[in-house]
This record gives structure tokens, sequence and C-alpha cells, in this order.
């Protein structure tokens, strides 16, 4: 149900790519440290459900970073999900 929201985040980001090339370069950082563990879990445990929440956190924290004024529809930031991490693991 978010898929829009999520498109206008990646339509926002590209209109604003170059804005702050060292913020973007910091916080794209942090999504593909997420990014890499979810992929490493996820190919052990496909169906692993919570996993699945996990990847659309790091999506939610994508809109945070990149598109704020769009909104998230859960809390989320980067301590938020090395909390849910911990949960998983």
């Amino acid at each position: 149900p978010h898929l829009a929201r999520f498109i206008k985040a990646a339509q926002i980001r590209f209109e604003n790519c170059g804005a702050n090339t060292q913020r973007d370069r910091q916080q794209s950082k942090v999504i593909n440290s997420f990014i890499d563990r979810y992929q490493k879990s996820i190919q052990r445990s496909p169906d692993n459900e919570s996993l699945q929440e996990f990847r659309w956190l790091i999506e939610e924290l994508r809109v945070s970073y990149f598109a704020q004024g769009l909104k998230t529809s859960v809390k989320v930031s980067e301590e938020r999900l090395e909390k849910v991490w911990k949960i998983i693991k």
C-alpha cells in the first residue's frame, strides 16, 4: 500500500540529487549497510516475515532521509532498525 509513496520518494531524491553529496553519501552508506544485512539473511531464510518487515523499514528510512516531506508511515531511525535487527537475529 505504500508503493506509490516510495516511488514519489525516489522521484524527489532524483530531483534533489547533488544538492548535498556528502550527506547523501553518508545516508546511502547507512541504507546500504542495512540492505547488505537483509540480503545475506534473506538468502538463508526467504520466507522469514520478520526480514520482510525489516526490508520495508529500510524503505521507510530511505523516505526519512531523502524525502522527509512525504513523512514515514512509522517512526524509523538507524537506532530503531538496529533494535529490530537484534530481535530478528
